[in-house]
């Protein structure tokens, strides 16, 4: 049995789209490891530390997480210096919630989605003093590795 030429072309095309995506998520997973290793912030119980981290979505799906390596050994108990009643903060649990649970905003989105956070609910107050997130080296960091991919 003889394939059209059609046939023979949208077979192509889904083979180089497979390339295609395996090589963008290729860039992605090397962005968010690199994010992960310039992570820099105050410690005081190591729960901010565990709870930056990135997931990598497509058309609003969860395909990759990546968070650091755990080392808090006790939960944080206030929120910046502000005693929280009844309740622990873990910072990795907050960036597990943070990352299955997204803002519309990252589930809508059609197309890849890196989502880089600070899941902890005082990140924003330390970020004030210092740097908690890189973003301001996120597009050089992605640029990059796709800069280094063979084309």
């Amino acid at each position: 049995m003889a394939i059209n030429n059609n046939t023979v072309i949208e077979n192509g095309l889904k083979k180089l789209r497979a390339i295609k995506d395996k090589e963008i998520l290729y860039i992605l997973e090397s962005t968010c490891w690199d994010l992960l290793s310039k992570t820099d912030v105050p410690v005081v119980t190591h729960n901010l530390w565990d709870s930056i981290g990135c997931g990598v979505y497509r058309d609003g799906v969860l395909l990759k997480v990546f968070y650091p390596p755990k080392k808090a050994v006790e939960p944080r108990t206030n929120i910046y210096d502000t005693p929280s009643e009844n309740r622990s903060y873990w910072g990795r649990e907050e960036l597990e919630d943070t990352i299955t649970n997204p803002p519309a905003s990252v589930l809508s989105n059609k197309g890849w989605t890196l989502y880089y956070v600070a899941a902890m609910p005082y990140s924003q107050a330390v970020d004030e003093r210092v740097n908690v997130l890189q973003d301001e080296v996120v597009k050089y960091v992605f640029e990059s590795h796709v800069m280094r991919l063979k084309l």
